[in-house]
């Protein structure tokens, strides 16, 4: 499943690095592409494994807001 979110909160490089990695070390989680431009994290997951709640609440964790 791939779902597209937006992030807020992200200001510089290193949030949209912070965002990543933290998505990339849920299990389950395939793919992430982050863009600060755009605001988004695009994420392929498989949901029989993590869900789009808990994607959200572990990057809500890092201080950033994640929504779809």
């Amino acid at each position: 499943m791939t779902t597209t979110y937006k992030v807020k909160g992200m200001t510089c490089g290193g949030c949209a690095t912070t965002v990543t990695n933290i998505l990339k070390m849920q299990p389950g989680v395939n793919e992430v592409d982050v863009s600060l431009e755009d605001n988004e994290a695009k994420v392929d997951y498989d949901d029989t494994k993590v869900s789009s709640e808990k994607l959200q609440e572990v990057v809500g964790m890092m201080g950033y807001e994640m929504r779809e």
